[in-house]
């Protein structure tokens, strides 16, 4: 998370699938750098199982269509934090892939 990877909720299934070891590069990268943007796209993906592609969407598109379909998914677990929430954070995932006047500007100015 202290790598700017804290766009997602931690769950306890994540935990464990690194705990155990997995083929994923992306897993196993989480807390050794941040994620580029063509690696938020895949996990996002992932965790969403989105019903249609959504390889060909620009960055902005992607992160629209990935907040209509976290508005209608029920909140899971985040071990980091100990609390419930949605599966993916739309603001952070904006900040982590520097889309937007909150991915670009706000991280300059806090």
């Amino acid at each position: 998370a202290g790598k700017g990877n804290d766009w997602f909720a931690y769950t306890p299934v994540i935990h464990r699938m690194r705990e155990a070891g997995t083929l994923s590069k992306i897993l196993d990268e989480l807390d050794e750098r941040s994620l580029e943007n063509s690696e938020i796209r895949k996990l996002a993906g992932l965790l969403i199982s989105s019903p249609q592609p959504l390889d060909h969407l620009s960055d902005r598109q992607f992160i629209k269509e990935i907040a209509k379909i976290v508005s209608g998914t029920p909140w899971v677990y985040d071990a980091r934090r100990q609390e419930m929430r949605p599966v993916v954070h739309i603001g952070k995932m904006r900040v982590a892939m520097k889309v937007g006047f909150r991915g670009k500007v706000l991280p300059v100015i806090c």
